[in-house]
């Protein structure tokens, strides 16, 4: 059924974000196959942009594409739905081959991010420009989704490992299932490269890394939510030392990178 304009009834009222009015029209047998809205946006991306997690959950369970692409470029007002970030917005106007799981890491909704990964949703499908799922969510901060999208439970509870660097003794400690069991030495940022505080996540590995910036060897370097730092093997003075990240003696180096995987939280605190 629908309206004048030509739009389905429950193609309006999930652009409109009725979620009432939608939940009615499944449970009444509103057809969802190959419907999309009046801007050409999916019942999905829309879904998502509305934060519906019934509605997202239902349309995938009706079979919804979850690697679908939304149109580029995205209409004005599916644009103006994603105000949580500029950047976003941004490549949905400039980018193309958006999908489901990016909208739901620019909306930092986790639980729909859950839904779309348990579907199927790839964590390293990319866009025209390059943007990756985990990179929204690292521009946010914002652990949970970045563990979510990596193919973590970011229930703290449940992290089999997690380091936390002491920038004030310029120790780093491994934690496995909530237990000390490792500790070395490490070498921060120096003074006008200070290495900065938070919660990361551990978003990609490399035995042999050479820094592009600074045109070194960094060994068993392990990236920090996707930023240009993170910790690998270098010089270790009493102090700190580095131009932001953080160094660990050879030997520290190498078994932290033994024992921690993509995914695993990094501490960094004073």
């Amino acid at each position: 059924m629908t309206r004048q304009d030509g739009e389905s009834w429950l193609a309006a009222a999930v652009r409109e974000g009725n979620e009432p009015m939608v939940t009615a029209l499944l449970d009444h047998g509103a057809c969802v196959d190959g419907i999309k809205a009046i801007d050409g946006h999916s019942l999905l991306g829309w879904s998502i942009a509305h934060g519906m997690k019934g509605v997202v959950e239902r349309l995938v369970n009706e079979g919804a594409d979850v690697r679908a692409r939304e149109p580029a470029p995205a209409s004005k007002t599916f644009t103006e739905a994603f105000g949580r970030s500029k950047t976003f917005r941004w490549h949905l106007q400039a980018d193309s081959k958006i999908n489901p799981l990016m909208l739901a890491a620019a909306q930092g909704d986790v639980e729909i991010a859950k839904i779309l990964m348990d579907a199927g949703a790839q964590k390293g499908e990319y866009s025209r420009r390059y943007l990756w799922p985990v990179n929204i969510a690292a521009w946010h901060m914002d652990v949970d989704m970045m563990q979510v999208i990596l193919g973590r439970d970011p229930d703290p509870e449940k992290q089999p490992r997690k380091v936390i660097i002491d920038l004030g003794s310029q120790r780093a400690t491994l934690y496995e299932g909530g237990k000390a069991t490792y500790n070395t030495r490490v070498s921060t940022g120096k003074k006008g490269y200070t290495t900065p505080s938070g919660s990361y996540v551990i978003t990609d590995k490399h035995r042999h890394h050479n820094s592009t910036l600074y045109g070194s060897s960094m060994p068993y370097f392990m990236r920090l939510s996707c930023a240009a730092f993170g910790l690998h093997e270098g010089y270790v003075p009493n102090y700190p030392a580095s131009h932001g990240c953080i160094r660990v003696p050879q030997s520290g180096a190498k078994f932290l990178f033994s024992k921690c995987e993509v995914g695993d939280v990094v501490e960094i605190k004073y």
